[in-house]
């Protein structure tokens, strides 16, 4: 504080400037982890996927009310 007594300006120029360095660098931290975690990620998704390759999909099963309500309309078309 004695060095920049008469100078509080300076002082807080320099304290802004090491706070934005500090900014920079935990973004770029945060960047290189962000990129590390979506490659990992990716791989498992694409390992998983290759163990499921050969497995039959099953078509989902349509609702009762639905297929129902599909028959009535047909039928209604018909009359």
């Amino acid at each position: 504080m004695d060095l920049y007594g008469d100078r509080p300006n300076l002082l807080a120029s320099i304290i802004k400037l090491a706070i934005a360095v500090l900014e920079l660098l935990i973004n770029r931290i945060m960047f290189a982890a962000v990129g590390t975690a979506e490659k990992i990620v990716d791989t498992a998704a694409i390992d998983k996927w290759k163990s499921f390759n050969n497995v039959k999909l099953l078509k989902p099963k349509m609702p009762f009310l639905v297929a129902k309500f599909q028959q009535l309309t047909d039928i209604n078309m018909e009359l």
